[in-house]
Order: C-alpha cells, then structure tokens, then sequence
C-alpha cells in the first residue's frame, strides 16, 4: 500500500496536474445536497427540488473558485530563499492569496508552511536545507474542498541561526578596547548605549550626549567562536547577533568556527557568508 502511494506521489510530481476532491465538510453539504433532490423527486415538491438545484449550482461555483487558486501557478515559479528565524525562509511564488498554503519536502524533512510570500516553518532548525519537491494547497474561502499540485524542487536554502543578545556586543568587545584608545570626534544624540553617555556634556546641555569616536566608527570585531558559550546553539545564535550588529553599524568583521575563518570585510555579500557558514557549523 505505502509503494502505490508512494508511485502515485511521484507521478503526481512529474506531471503536476492539479487536483481537487471535497472535504468533509463539502461531502457533508452533497449529501445533504443528494437529500433534497430525493425528497423532491419523491414528493414532487418542485420547491425542493429548486432549492436542491440552487445549493448544486453554489456548490459547482465553489468548485471552480478553489480551483481556480492553483491555475496562476507556472510549473517553475516556487523557489525558496535564505532566511533567519525572525524572517523565516520565504517562497517567492505569484500567487498573493494568503489562502494558499505550501510544504516543501527537504532533505531534512517537510516544512509546513502557510502564506504565498513566506514560509512559516512549523519546525525550521538551524541549518543547510536542499529541496526535493514543493506542495502548494487550499481549502479556498469556503472549506468545501481540497485542492493541491505538486512542483520539482531545485536548489537549496539556509537557516540562520536565531540571534540572541550577547554580553559580548561589538560595542563591548575588540571595539570597545578601540573605543578606549580612539580618537574622541564629537558628540551624538543619545541612542541606547549608556557606557557612553557624556555625563558632563548632559549636564550642560539638560539631555543626554553620546560621545562618538573614530575607531569605533570604522573599527573592525573578530567574532571567534572560543569567546562564547560552550553550548553550540546558544554560541551560534550570539554570534549570529554579533554579526547582524556589525553589519548594521557598518563595522567590518571576521568570523572565526574552529578551522574556519572568513577574512575580515564588511557588507551584505560577507554577512550572508558568515551567516552561512554558522547555519552549517
């Protein structure tokens, strides 16, 4: 029984047809449909039998409507980019129906999702994912039917690991220690780092002044992973932290795993190399 399911999935796959049968509630709804017509038939009612005619009618059109939801869907438009556990990974598809809901079959199992412009992964673990086949379904509006198509998977996605605060902020670190022998170069509106408030300055001018200095506005952090935690994950995800710091302050960076390391740069391209390389630590 599993190898016919299993052969019928993947001719499914292959040829990608859409397909539709009712749920329980629509079979709930025929039968009370099917009811009616009988009743009518048998009693001549001919008030019954338009009511059973009508509730058909409605029923056909829901039909076609659930399907419909499928029909936009080209056999190569779902793919599946990087993300974090803040933005889960999102399937870019053309469909903008939030009815419509996917599962992609990995490497590493399903990820249930909901939503046309991102997955929202029911369980989505840090890590390197390689896709095999999307699912994409609806109930539609109504629930009277289940409707579902397969597309081949191509290409892969990371995982980033789920940043959490750590104590050891690039504010707090190696550009801290440049902060200490850096060049004082004025004042700035305060922006949440207490450490340094100019308590003077505050005095004079009745709100508060954060002293600016040069190494640390263009200072660079190593982010070594024998400076954090021993528990891997919860490494990880400072690190992770550290890095979505650096680059927001526009710091430059290199990201030490063990053997690995990434050389110090700065920018979009190596924060996607960085957070790479910590989803497949």
């Amino acid at each position: 029984m599993k190898q016919i399911k299993a052969s019928l999935k993947e001719r499914a796959i292959q040829n990608q047809r859409i397909y539709i049968i009712p749920t329980q509630l629509g079979l709930l709804t025929i039968a009370v449909n099917f009811t009616l017509f009988l009743m009518g038939l048998i009693y001549g009612n001919n008030l019954v039998l338009l009511l059973a005619f009508a509730l058909f009618s409605a029923l056909l059109l829901i039909m076609f409507q659930t399907h419909a939801y499928m029909e936009p869907l080209p056999p190569t438009a779902i793919r599946i980019s990087d993300s974090s556990h803040e933005r889960p990974p999102g399937i870019k598809a053309p469909l903008s129906e939030a009815l419509i809901h996917y599962e992609a079959q990995t490497d590493k199992g399903a990820i249930k999702t909901s939503g046309a412009s991102q997955v929202r992964p029911l369980i989505a673990k840090r890590g390197h994912y390689r896709v095999k086949h999307i699912k994409a379904w609806t109930r539609g509006q109504n629930g009277f039917f289940y409707v579902w198509t397969y597309r081949a998977g191509s290409g892969s996605f990371h995982v980033y690991p789920k940043p959490v605060t750590s104590l050891l902020a690039p504010s707090q670190g190696e550009v801290a220690r440049a902060n200490q022998s850096g060049e004082f170069s004025g004042h700035a509106s305060y922006k949440g780092q207490a450490r340094r408030i100019d308590w003077r300055a505050y005095a004079k001018a009745n709100h508060l002044l954060e002293k600016n200095f040069q190494d640390f506005e263009h200072g660079s952090i190593c982010i070594d992973r024998k400076d954090f935690p021993q528990e891997e994950e919860l490494a990880l995800s400072q690190m992770a932290w550290q890095v979505n710091e650096a680059l927001v302050r526009n710091l430059s960076w290199s990201l030490v795993l063990g053997s690995q390391k990434i050389q110090n740069d700065k920018g979009h391209a190596h924060w996607k190399a960085s957070m790479e390389a910590l989803s497949n630590a």
